[in-house]
């Protein structure tokens, strides 16, 4: 979801859930719309991203998923 996404410096980022953490994911994008965006690099299609990520995330903050069927956080 484009809510996922934000700038980090040049590059475009998410942040990935891995073993219960957050973690910096530095992706490519291809196509988008208001509500999705097709990641071409960084991202498999399993990984969980947080959507709407506060200032307050960072690398190794520990989260946990709202609802593993979105994917959101």
């Amino acid at each position: 979801p484009t809510s996922a996404l934000f700038r980090d410096g040049d590059d475009w980022a998410v942040f990935a859930i891995v073993k219960g953490k957050a973690e910096l994911r530095r992706i490519e994008i291809g196509q988008r719309n208001r509500q999705e965006v097709e990641v071409t690099s960084g991202l498999s299609e399993t990984d969980v991203v947080i959507e709407h990520p506060a200032d307050r995330i960072q690398s190794g903050t520990p989260v946990q998923p709202r609802s593993e069927d979105r994917g959101e956080m």
